[in-house]
């Protein structure tokens, strides 16, 4: 999912209770990443409990800052993950009748509400042989944990369904420069490093074999449920979409809901009503309106950045560096020395 959507879906806070419990195991400082994403401890310890994309990200961050060096733990973070965790979509794997079903429906569904692409490996002779990430939407501080901790939960996941483990792979293309020993046993498969993006690829006869759990009437009830709430998702990001860029054009006067629902020819009480439908709330909006200037801004122009944070509506500069850093992880100064690659 691209960074720009991401960073407002809802997601439930699995995520968050997986890597708090890497760090609590870990001795490090769990309360310092829920500080960083603006959460309470207990949004780990709720059922039920929802983050935004931005939350999660803040929270991942964290992480990694906490964790540097330690692979170790990204190995332990990445076991956390599998199938049960993404719902619906999990359930539509989890019953993938073949390989060939699994590929296409974690391609076709943006399984991970996260910043990863996936898209199916396919040989000449037209048959999927593999599945490919991408992160090109991470941080880049981001990238090398978040390539751990996906490739081992799609590893897990590839094992559950068809029951093989180790799951042969003939070859594992991952885009860093060394894997630790711990990665390199879970692959179990030769290693090219310095690709360009994840690629996991087997044998093309693995890709046709019925799978012990397959059931083609729920892999499709599920697939249809999984794309459905994609549809929605996406219809609700058009209608954030509007309500973003309608507080692009006064953020530098202050944004407020009545000058936003009289650009959307709506009440301001039919805006709240559409926020809290949606998830989202006019604060997280207005943070996005604010974070797309300022990149803009410091990607685009020269002005310094107390000149873009008087733009943006911030009294003193040092606000606005603080919620840029909350936004992306980076200060302003350090985005624009090294910016990401813009979507």
């Amino acid at each position: 999912m691209r960074r720009s959507s991401y960073r407002h879906v809802r997601v439930p806070s699995f995520s968050i209770r997986i890597l708090r419990d890497v760090l609590i195991g870990a001795g490090l400082d769990h309360l310092a990443a829920f500080q960083a994403a603006g959460l309470h401890p207990d949004v780990a310890e709720t059922p039920g409990s929802f983050v935004t994309g931005e939350q999660e990200l803040a929270f991942e961050l964290k992480f990694v800052e906490l964790t540097a060096g330690r692979t170790d733990l990204w190995v332990k973070a990445g076991y956390g993950y599998f199938l049960a965790s993404f719902g619906t979509q999990g359930l539509a794997l989890t019953t993938s009748p073949t390989l060939e079903h699994f590929v296409r429906a974690s391609t076709a569904t943006d399984l991970a509400y996260a910043m990863i692409e996936s898209t199916p490996i396919i040989n000449s002779q037209g048959v999927i042989t593999g599945l490919r990430l991408e992160h090109t939407g991470a941080p880049p501080e981001l990238v090398a944990f978040s390539v751990y901790r996906d490739v081992i939960g799609t590893l897990r996941s590839l094992m559950m369904i068809s029951m093989k483990d180790p799951f042969p792979l003939t070859v594992a293309q991952l885009p860093l420069n060394e894997v630790s020993p711990e990665l390199a046993k879970i692959l179990a498969a030769p290693v090219v490093l310095g690709a360009s993006a994840v690629g996991l690829e087997w044998d093309e006869g693995l890709s046709t074999e019925p799978l012990p759990f397959g059931d083609s009437f729920q892999h499709e009830t599920y697939l249809r449920e999984a794309k459905e709430k994609l549809r929605q998702f996406r219809l609700e990001q058009d209608w954030a979409r509007s309500v973003v860029d309608a507080m692009k054009t006064t953020v530098d006067k202050g944004v407020l809901a009545t000058d936003v629902a009289a650009a959307l020819n709506t009440s301001a009480r039919t805006l709240q009503r559409r926020l809290e439908e949606n998830g989202t709330t006019f604060r997280q909006l207005r943070d996005q309106a604010r974070f797309e200037l300022a990149t803009d801004m410091l990607a685009t122009t020269n002005a310094s950045v107390s000149e873009i944070s008087r733009r943006l509506g911030y009294e003193e500069a040092s606000s606005f560096t603080l919620a840029f850093k909350r936004w992306s992880g980076r200060t302003p100064s350090q985005y624009r020395s090294s910016p990401p690659a813009r979507n």
